[in-house]
């Protein structure tokens, strides 16, 4: 089905996406167990003042990869 969709939509079967630094860092966090607020606290202890306002990014963030589907939200 995925195939076929793939075609039918002419959509790539892999798709690449550029995250800057803070994106990928948050990204390999993802592991169906921490939730928004320990991902948080590592974001913090990695990238200190830069990553505020801390939890209005990572929403964000969050909310927009949602919304293009690359996580399911639960």
């Amino acid at each position: 089905m995925n195939k076929f969709t793939q075609l039918l939509l002419k959509k790539p079967r892999v798709s690449h996406i550029n995250l800057d630094e803070m994106g990928s860092f948050i990204w390999l966090l993802f592991d169906g167990e921490k939730d928004i607020t320990l991902i948080g606290v590592f974001v913090k202890e990695h990238f200190g003042d830069k990553a505020e306002p801390l939890y209005e990014r990572l929403l964000l963030y969050i909310r927009t990869l949602a919304r293009n589907k690359f996580i399911v939200l639960e």
